[in-house]
């Protein structure tokens, strides 16, 4: 899960990380409603976001799930 403002500036390092493990993984990427962005086609980032906002308990659970291999 990817939670940003905008633009993901580590996009290609990303994109180099999953290149070839196609199909064991899932991406979603939550912004904020009001960012207008398009991947390209060919990238894993392509049609994965999901306009959100996030608050305070949302990253909370996002360290708690983490820290217990709920991810």
């Amino acid at each position: 899960m990817f939670l940003t403002r905008g633009p993901l500036p580590l996009a290609p390092l990303w994109e180099l990380f999953f290149k070839g493990h196609e199909g064991f993984y899932s991406v979603y990427v939550h912004n904020l409603p009001n960012y207008n962005h398009t991947d390209p086609l060919d990238s894993v980032f392509h049609g994965r976001r999901i306009p959100s906002k996030v608050g305070r308990s949302t990253l909370r659970f996002d360290q708690i799930s983490e820290s217990v291999g709920l991810n």
